[in-house]
């Protein structure tokens, strides 16, 4: 996902207000830790990705391997 189009202030509110919004719609009653934890990250990045969409093509990042 693009988001490092969260550090724009626009953007950043629009997410905030979005989370904020589907928050308040869930059901968190009866839940645990971990329960509360998975529904609150898909919710961020469910509109994290809404709003900043994804980038194309495949990731940029190596990853090295070290060998002795």
């Amino acid at each position: 996902m693009r988001v490092w189009k969260l550090k724009k202030e626009l953007t950043c509110e629009e997410h905030k207000s979005m989370v904020r919004d589907k928050v308040e719609e869930e059901e968190w009653k009866n839940l645990d830790v971990n329960e509360h934890w998975h529904k609150l990250k898909k919710i961020m990045m469910e509109t994290a990705q809404h709003i900043c969409g994804m980038s194309e093509g495949p990731c940029r990042h190596k990853e090295t391997w070290w060998r002795n």
